[in-house]
């Protein structure tokens, strides 16, 4: 829907204030604000069979990304431009949508035990 497609924009354009992201690839953080910004709109299960095939990427492939996105949500901007534009009517209020913890985000969806353990296991 374009409340969900604008709620991704949202979370894509704080990134851009957010030096911890540009390491990540584009792609890959599409997707990781399509994720964010489905679950936030309340799909409990929103990364399906038909977004890993256009997309190119399994959940796991971008779920490091989540929480640095999240984290940049819950920050209090230093920039309040984004914030408030996002708050209009004509971008469908999504800066006004509560927002979830990060494991409340990947309620559901990933095993977050799992994932930190395998990131320490390929760091050792």
């Amino acid at each position: 829907s374009m409340p969900t497609l604008t709620l991704a924009r949202y979370i894509l354009e704080l990134s851009l204030m957010d030096y911890a992201t540009i390491h990540f690839s584009d792609s890959k953080l599409a997707c990781a604000a399509l994720f964010m910004a489905l679950r936030l709109d309340g799909d409990t299960n929103p990364w399906t069979l038909t977004l890993e095939y256009y997309s190119g990427y399994l959940l796991t492939d971008f779920a490091e990304i989540v929480p640095v996105l999240n984290a940049t949500l819950h920050r209090k901007p230093k920039v309040k431009t984004i914030r408030s534009k996002y708050s209009h009517k004509i971008f469908h209020e999504v800066a006004k949508v509560p927002l979830l913890t990060t494991e409340e985000l990947f309620e559901n969806n990933l095993d977050l035990n799992i994932s930190i353990k395998l990131d320490e296991s390929n760091s050792s």
